[in-house]
């Protein structure tokens, strides 16, 4: 019974961080949209984008972009 319960509450939280990974990415691409980079759906397109602002590749708002980028892969490799 209490291995079930653990078994339960570790995948509400695991369905909780998924949702928020989604909400931060959602909103990420949001914000980029409006600087002109366009994002595909997908963690994919988040973690491409990162290796470009990285490498310079990617003229745009940079402190920002980078920042939420960084939050997003931490987030991105916690959860999956």
């Amino acid at each position: 019974m209490r291995n079930r319960l653990l078994r339960r509450s570790i995948a509400r939280t695991r369905d909780l961080l998924v949702d928020q990974r989604t909400q931060l990415v959602n909103a990420l691409r949001g914000h980029l949209a409006e600087h002109g980079i366009v994002l595909g759906k997908g963690i994919g397109n988040v973690e491409r984008l990162a290796i470009r602002l990285e490498e310079d590749d990617l003229a745009g708002p940079r402190p920002a972009s980078g920042a939420a980028l960084s939050r997003a892969d931490r987030t991105t490799g916690a959860v999956a």
